[in-house]
């Protein structure tokens, strides 16, 4: 009985961490986007088969957000060694 509760308690935390992960990707690393109606906005473009005016946009990917999807990273990766920690307790592997 004292294994299965320590088993509960481990699994528990595990999941705790692993949302409080999730929570942390989802606020800092991907920003939610609005769905708005899409067919409105091709309204607005000219596809003419015959001009080829591609225009490159870079992706500029400010430090913040780097150094938010490395902590989210490190804490998923700290979750998961706490995870096997406590399941390598319970079972006693």
């Amino acid at each position: 009985m004292k294994k299965l509760g320590k088993l509960v308690v481990g699994l528990a935390g595990a999941a705790a961490i692993g949302a409080a992960a999730y929570f942390a990707y989802k606020k800092f690393v991907a920003k939610d986007v609005e769905d708005d109606d899409f067919d409105d906005d091709l309204d607005d473009f000219d596809f003419d088969e015959d001009e080829d005016d591609s225009e490159y946009v870079s992706i500029n990917i400010d430090e913040e957000a780097k150094d938010a999807a490395e902590d989210v990273k490190e804490a998923v990766e700290d979750a998961a060694e706490d995870a096997k920690d406590a399941i390598n307790d319970v079972f006693g592997v």
